[in-house]
C-alpha cells in the first residue's frame, strides 16, 4: 500500500506555556542592576522540556484519537489494503489482543509521534471515500488519506492553543526532515 510521511513543528511551543508561580524563581537571572525575570518556559531547560513533553503526549493522544475517528468515517476501499487489514486482524487475534489493542497496534492506517514540539506521522495514502462510498473531493480532485491525516493533526494541535510553524510544515511526501540535525526519514 502507498504510505506517505508528514510532519509539523509547533510555533514558539515553549513560549506558549506559562509558568506556575511557585516555579518563577527558576527563571530569574542575577545582573549588576538586579534581577531579570522571564515568566515563559525557556527552550533548553530540562524542567521545561519535561513539562512540555507531558502536554505533547496529550496532544499526540488526541491526534491519534481523531485519526481513528477519521478512518472510521472514511473506510478504505482499496483491495490491497483491505487484504492487509484482514492479515493484520488475524495476527492480532493470534496474539490474543483485545479489540481495542488490535485497533491501535495492528489495524491503524496511521502512526504519529511527537517529541516536544516536533511531530512526525505516517499514513496509508489511499484515495478517500466517505462511509457511503462516495469519493471525497476538493477542488475537483479526489483527496488522499495522508493529506487529510496531516490536516487533522494540525487542527488538533491548534485546538490546544498551539500553531504549526508554516515554514517547517512537511505535507505528505516520501520523506520528512526533522530534528536538530535535519535527518531525513523515508
Amino acid at each position: 500500500a502507498p504510505v506517505k510521511v508528514w510532519g509539523f513543528d509547533g510555533e514558539a511551543y515553549y513560549r506558549v506555556f506559562g509558568r506556575q508561580l511557585a516555579e518563577l524563581w527558576r527563571n530569574a537571572i542575577a545582573m549588576l542592576e538586579g534581577f531579570q525575570l522571564d515568566e515563559r518556559c525557556c527552550f533548553g531547560s530540562a524542567a521545561d522540556a519535561t513539562k512540555c513533553s507531558r502536554a505533547s503526549n496529550l496532544i499526540a493522544h488526541a491526534i491519534k484519537r481523531e485519526l481513528r475517528a477519521f478512518d472510521k468515517a472514511h473506510p478504505t476501499r482499496d483491495p490491497a489494503i483491505l487484504e492487509w487489514l484482514r492479515e493484520r486482524q488475524q495476527a492480532a487475534s493470534e496474539s490474543g489482543c483485545s479489540a481495542a489493542e488490535a485497533e491501535e497496534r495492528f489495524l491503524a492506517l496511521h502512526a504519529c509521534s511527537i517529541y516536544i514540539d516536533d511531530a512526525t506521522g505516517a499514513s496509508i495514502n489511499d484515495l478517500l471515500f466517505d462511509s457511503e462510498g462516495m469519493p471525497v473531493m476538493r477542488d475537483g480532485r479526489q483527496l488522499r488519506r495522508a493529506q487529510l491525516h496531516f490536516e487533522t493533526a494540525i487542527r488538533v494541535l491548534e485546538s490546544f492553543g498551539h500553531t504549526s510553524s508554516k515554514d517547517k510544515e512537511q505535507p505528505p511526501s516520501d520523506k520528512v526532515v526533522f530534528g536538530r540535525f535535519q535527518q531525513p526519514v523515508q
